[in-house]
């Protein structure tokens, strides 16, 4: 039997419908392949990279620990009580890479450098406790106090004054040097430098020109300065040679242009201050300097005067003391001229305004207190004493 001829169509087109959809469906697969292919571009060959790690394949095996790195390893900041990194210069070694061996005497332990200076550091020690407490009763400044890092300016006038040394350069230095530093720089050098390194006498008589103070303070420390005897009688414009003898201008040496510019705007600009702080430390203290004393002296400090000194003539010289140290000063409590020790002859009462007083490793005993505290409304606040056994013994001693 023959098919039909509807048999025959239906079949052909049953054949073309089928090509037709295996081609549409190659183009859609050759399309998406395409597309696929733009959007994630070429794919690198992965036979040079390095397989998963072993305990990633088999998860239920033990880690093997790793080896101890061989690697320094930074050590943990800590801060201390004033915010510096405890491990940091002086404390330790600073992070980063070792130092060169020029730099060894920094961070040697224990100051065993070759550049330490065990006795220069204790007598550096020294002069900062003994200044300590005249320092905390003055105006605010960078240069008092144990700052370890001096500002930039302190640094600077540092090796301003290096480059000066010697007693023939004093001359030099106050003329090129000392009329272009102010005055506040000027007195913040002085009491750095008398604490770390003490100036000779000619380079402070030469900061403290032309009034013979610097910004209302003079701090002498000896051995290396002295206070000449008749400092407090100079006028106003005088100049300390190398030699050491001043040499005064007297109103007929001075320029008429100098004269007649007194009162031209410069002149304004400064003005004198009145002499209110002096210190000295070891440094030896004639009668007839310490009877010109400044009477507007407010702040006085004599620490460890090596010879006797009759303080006891003070109240009438200086009678507006408030801060008096007098520390260090072993003598103080012995008897002077085979009387009375110096202490007891001093006239308290004439120092009203008194508030400190200081007597730090003097051995005066506590009778001392009532004594400088009779009459008064407000007690002195008295810093030193000992025990009334102890200064017995050591008057007894003869320490």
């Amino acid at each position: 039997m023959m098919p039909s001829r509807t048999d025959v169509r239906g079949s052909d087109s049953r054949h073309v419908n089928n090509l037709l959809h295996t081609l549409r469906g190659e183009q859609y697969r050759h399309e998406q392949n395409l597309q696929r292919a733009k959007a994630r571009g070429p794919i690198p060959s992965l036979h040079n990279y390095p397989t998963l790690p072993f305990d990633q394949i088999y998860t239920e095996s033990t880690a093997q620990p790793e080896p101890p790195s061989s690697t320094r390893q930074s050590p943990l900041v800590h801060l201390g009580p004033e915010g510096i990194l405890e491990y940091a210069y002086p404390r330790g070694r600073v992070p980063g890479p070792r130092p060169p061996p020029s730099w060894s005497g920094l961070f040697a332990q224990g100051g065993e450098g070759k550049d330490a200076n065990p006795l220069g550091d204790d007598e550096r020690a020294w002069r900062s406790n003994a200044l300590s407490l005249i320092h905390a009763h003055l105006s605010p400044s960078s240069g008092s106090g144990v700052a370890t890092i001096p500002r930039l300016t302190l640094l600077c006038l540092q090796y301003l004054v290096s480059l000066y040394p010697g007693q023939d350069a004093s001359d030099v230095f106050a003329e090129d040097v000392v009329p272009y530093i102010p005055g506040h720089l000027r007195r913040d050098l002085m009491r750095w430098s008398a604490v770390h390194d003490p100036l000779p006498t000619s380079k402070l008589l030469a900061l403290a020109e032309p009034d013979g103070h610097v910004d209302g303070e003079l701090i002498v420390v000896g051995p290396r300065a002295s206070l000449p005897r008749d400092i407090f009688r100079w006028p106003m414009s005088r100049h300390v040679p190398a030699g050491g003898t001043p040499v005064v201008r007297t109103v007929e040496e001075e320029t008429p242009d100098a004269l007649e510019s007194w009162d031209s705007p410069s002149s304004e600009e400064r003005v004198s201050q009145p002499m209110r702080t002096l210190v000295l430390l070891s440094v030896t203290l004639p009668v007839t300097t310490l009877l010109t004393f400044p009477p507007t002296l407010t702040h006085l400090a004599l620490l460890a005067v090596p010879t006797h000194t009759p303080i006891f003539r003070l109240p009438r010289v200086c009678p507006l003391i408030e801060v008096l140290d007098i520390s260090f000063n072993k003598w103080l409590g012995q008897p002077h001229a085979g009387s009375s020790s110096v202490l007891q002859r001093i006239e308290w009462d004439r120092w009203s305004r008194l508030r400190v007083l200081a007597l730090r490793g003097t051995g005066v005993g506590e009778e001392i207190v009532s004594r400088v505290n009779k009459g008064r409304w407000v007690d002195v606040d008295i810093v030193g004493t000992v025990p009334l056994e102890i200064a017995m013994s050591n008057l007894t001693l003869g320490l």
